[in-house]
């Protein structure tokens, strides 16, 4: 006859699937709209919590990671109806390897840094809920210079698991440590320009569909009304313009070219190219007021959304508007002189930022279309994780969003303007151009290699000791 299971075990068991599922909820208070940052350490606590209740099991990471995406991709529903749980099932699934073998503070701390890193790289890679990105500015700007947003994310999981007896001064002392790292310092602190953003607050369906020539008209007034007030930049926003604007002869770009020209300000647009006839890209154009034209393609595209790899989600559901075909990447990284341009979800990407500011840029402009959402979760989400590009390269941000948030901060990763999400408007702010050269900025992403690696040597050392172990249980000689 089979024994019953022993009902304290599964009474631990269920009390740890609990916890874990509650540290998962409790996380995903730390992003937008609630935007708690107390839930960034209270939500790990309680996953890690969980894994002292049990033994080592993938079920409660698991539980906490489908959780965490589920409460911050539930949006995603608009693309596809299935997406939010794909995405909450594919992506959970490091977590459940933490679970599996992290039972110390530095074991847990490594592997959830590891799981947050892993989702986040390759082309497929989608750095949300990145927990760093919730901690208190003063962490954020005393470590990310350093080691970019997983630095901070380590030092919260540290806290976390740090928490309960006996442990809980090293959790004190840690943070009471952290602000008494070397700030990187300032350069040219008098050198400053006048930043102008349109968010026109367009709806992707019906104004670029159906009234081009008025979004037009509504932009360049806005941008009119900017240059008058001393803008020495204006930015507008990503496929704010559905043209093929590489065409010399397109009469839009006439009209924006004009536009730089007469007001003798530069205009940053974004818009579709279709460079040679070959491929279509999602570019921005800088129109110069000496007539001189740039162009950047975007090089980190969207999967799915941007471009279909030969499977997914049909023609309707590309978060692109309708008309502008599929977008290939660009080949190489191209920034505009001292304008480091970054489309979309370009912004998430730590590296490929620190690549373009290793090239000589000194302020990040990221532009953005998150109409396709239609939840302002998406576009607050994305805005919130982007904030972190500044604190890691030192840069001020511009983030010029169709229809919001949009703002500026300076190279500390301060807001010095902004404009919140659903409204029509202009900003108009001076940015100080004072930004040095991060230790993140020349090796970027150190941190969150070191933490997959890192794992990946202890999962293998622990792999190995299991194997012994099993070994001696056979063959008793081999015990001692």
């Amino acid at each position: 006859m089979r024994s019953s299971p022993d009902v304290p075990l599964v009474i631990k068991s269920f009390r740890a699937l609990a916890l874990a599922t509650a540290g998962g909820a409790v996380t995903v208070l730390a992003f937008p709209p609630f935007s708690v940052p107390l839930a960034a350490v209270a939500g790990p606590a309680l996953f890690f919590l969980s894994l002292r209740k049990t033994r080592p099991r993938f079920l409660p990471g698991y539980l906490f990671g489908v959780t965490l995406f589920l409460g911050t991709l539930w949006w995603t529903a608009e693309f596809l109806s299935v997406a939010p749980f794909l995405l909450a099932a594919l992506l959970a699934l490091p977590y459940g390897l933490v679970s599996l073998w992290a039972r110390g503070p530095l074991g847990f701390s490594m592997g959830m840094l590891a799981a947050e890193f892993l989702h986040s790289i390759g082309p497929f890679g989608l750095p949300w809920n990145t927990i760093g990105s919730a901690a208190p500015r003063f962490l954020q700007a005393a470590v990310a210079p350093w080691s970019g947003v997983w630095g901070v994310s380590f030092l919260l999981y540290w806290v976390a698991s740090n928490l309960f007896p006996p442990r809980r001064w090293l959790a004190a002392a840690l943070v009471l440590l952290v602000p008494f790292l070397p700030s990187p310092a300032p350069s040219s602190p008098s050198a400053s320009i006048a930043v102008g953003i349109v968010q026109g607050n367009f709806s992707n369906e019906n104004d670029y569909q159906y009234r081009p020539t008025e979004v037009l008209r509504e932009l360049l007034s806005s941008g009119k009304r900017l240059a008058d007030s001393g803008a020495e930049l204006i930015v507008w926003t990503e496929t704010v313009i559905l043209e093929y604007l590489e065409e010399p002869r397109n009469p839009v770009r006439k009209v924006l070219e004009e536009f730089a020209q007469s007001n003798g300000v530069p205009l940053l647009v974004g818009a579709p190219s279709f460079p040679g006839h070959r491929e279509k890209r999602n570019s921005v154009f800088l129109f110069r007021p000496d007539g001189e034209v740039l162009r950047y393609d975007k090089y980190h595209l969207v999967p799915f959304g941007e471009y279909l790899p030969g499977w997914g989600p049909d023609e309707e559901h590309r978060l692109i508007p309708e008309g502008t075909g599929d977008f290939s990447p660009a080949l190489v990284i191209t920034p505009l002189g001292d304008l480091a341009p970054l489309i979309c979800y370009e912004g998430m990407f730590g590296g490929l930022v620190a690549e373009e500011v290793r090239r000589g840029a000194r302020i990040l402009i990221n532009v953005s279309n998150d109409a396709w959402a239609r939840h302002r979760s998406e576009a607050e989400q994305h805005a919130f994780f982007t904030r972190m590009r500044s604190l890691e390269t030192a840069r001020p941000l511009v983030r010029a969003g169709n229809v919001g948030p949009s703002f500026v901060t300076d190279s500390r990763g301060r807001i010095l303007g902004e404009l919140p999400y659903g409204k029509a408007g202009t900003l108009l702010v001076r940015v100080p151009l004072d930004g040095a050269r991060t230790f993140f900025a020349r090796f970027p992403d150190w941190f969150g290699w070191l933490s997959l690696f890192g794992t990946a040597f202890f999962l293998t050392i622990r792999g190995l000791e299991a194997e012994t172990n099993s070994r001696n249980v056979k063959n008793p000689r081999f015990q001692y």
